[in-house]
C-alpha cells in the first residue's frame, strides 16, 4: 500500500520511443491505474503485479485493450487481488465482449467458482472511493459512449485525470470547486483543421484545449493528453502558437508529482 506522496506516469505504448500515444495508461503511485490500455504491455511482471486498483473512465479498446494480458500476468504471478473500478455499463461491457470465454479466459467467473483473481467494484458517476490512500471521484464528461473522467486526491493535493471528452462544462465547473487542484490533464486529440471529426468522435482540438487552459488559474497547470499519433507535430505547433511557453504536453513514461506550492 502506498503510504505518502502521488507519482503519476503515463505508460508507454510504443517501442521506438517516438514518444507517441497510442495506448492509454496512467499510473499513480505504482499501485493504481487509471485506464489499462498500455497495462500490462509496460514494466516487469514483479512492477505489474504491485498494480492493485485499475479505474476505467469507458470501454473503447485503447483503453482497454492491456487489462486482459496485465490480468493473466498477475493472476500466473499470485499477486493479490485486483480490484476494478467502472461504471457499472463499462463492466458488462467487459464481461459481454472480452472476458468471455472466446476473446480471453471470463476471470469473472473464475474468480467466484475458485481463487479470487478479480473483484468488480461497480462505481456510479459521480461517486467517491478510497484505494491505496487515494481519494478518487468520477465525474461525467460527453464522448460518443458512457466516459468519466476521475480526480485523485491524496489528502493534501488533487490531480484530475480527464482524457477522452468533447467540450464540457460540467466538468470544468465542478473542477474549479476544488481548492487543492493542482493539474487537470485533458484530451487534447486534433488540430483545428479536424474540427469536425473531434465534434462527431467527442475530443477536443487545440482551440478547445487552450481555451480551458487560459480558463483556470496559473496555478492549475494544464496538461495536453490523448495526442492523436498521426497529428502529433501538429498539435504541438498549434498549442505553441495558442498558448506559448505556458503549453504542457505530458510525456509518455515521465514520473510526474504536483504539490502545494
Amino acid at each position: 500500500m502506498r503510504v505518502f506522496g502521488m507519482k503519476v506516469r503515463l505508460l508507454p505504448s510504443e517501442i521506438s520511443g517516438s514518444g507517441l500515444q497510442f495506448l492509454s495508461c496512467y499510473l499513480i503511485s505504482d499501485t493504481v491505474a487509471i485506464d489499462a490500455g498500455s497495462l500490462g504491455l509496460v514494466g516487469t511482471p514483479n512492477q505489474q503485479v504491485r498494480v492493485d486498483h485499475v479505474f476505467l473512465t469507458h470501454s473503447h479498446l485503447d483503453h482497454v485493450g492491456g487489462l486482459p494480458i496485465f490480468l493473466d500476468t498477475v493472476v500466473e504471478m499470485g499477486g493479490e487481488t485486483v480490484s476494478l473500478h467502472a461504471t457499472p455499463w463499462v463492466l458488462d461491457v467487459l464481461q459481454a465482449d472480452i472476458f468471455n470465454d472466446r476473446v480471453m479466459p471470463d476471470f469473472v467467473r473464475i474468480s467466484q467458482k475458485g481463487p479470487v483473481f478479480l473483484n468488480l467494484c461497480p462505481m456510479e458517476v459521480g461517486t467517491m472511493v478510497f484505494a491505496d490512500g487515494l481519494k478518487i471521484t468520477s465525474i461525467e464528461v460527453k464522448h460518443v459512449v458512457p466516459t468519466v473522467a476521475y480526480i485523485i486526491d491524496d489528502g493534501k493535493d488533487a490531480i484530475a485525470i480527464a482524457t477522452d471528452t468533447a467540450p464540457c462544462e460540467n466538468l470544468y465547473s465542478k473542477l474549479e470547486g476544488i481548492p487543492n487542484l493542482r493539474a487537470l490533464l485533458l484530451d487534447c486529440s486534433f488540430p483545428v483543421k479536424q474540427k469536425e471529426l473531434a465534434k462527431v468522435s467527442g475530443h477536443l482540438t487545440t482551440e478547445d484545449f487552450a481555451m480551458v487552459a487560459k480558463r483556470f488559474s496559473p496555478k492549475i497547470e494544464v496538461w495536453a493528453i490523448h495526442i492523436k499519433p498521426r497529428y502529433h507535430e501538429e498539435v504541438l505547433s498549434e498549442l505553441d502558437k495558442l498558448l506559448g511557453s505556458s503549453a504542457r504536453i505530458l510525456e509518455a513514461g515521465r514520473n510526474y508529482e504536483w504539490t502545494t506550492p
